[in-house]
């Protein structure tokens, strides 16, 4: 089967790329009030994600972090 033009997607210049994320910019909102991290896994992913626990408490240091965790293990995990 041949290929034709309308099958390749449409090639943009700089230009318009620029001008269509100029037009489509979201607003800048406040910071997040409350942040919740799903950590359902396991003791290992929770410890693989510690971070990113991290770097959210960095970079939103006035926002409540709260972690929902399956497992009792991970749970002690976090608070110690």
């Amino acid at each position: 089967m041949r290929r034709g033009t309308r099958d390749r997607p449409r090639q943009h210049s700089r230009f318009e790329l620029e001008s269509r994320l100029k037009e489509n910019q979201v607003p800048t909102s406040a910071p997040p009030d409350r942040i919740l991290v799903l950590a359902l896994a396991g003791i290992g992913d929770t410890l693989m994600a510690t971070p990113l626990l991290h770097e959210l408490r960095l970079n939103f240091p006035d926002a409540v972090l709260e972690v929902l965790v399956m497992w009792p293990g991970a749970a002690a995990l976090l608070e110690g």
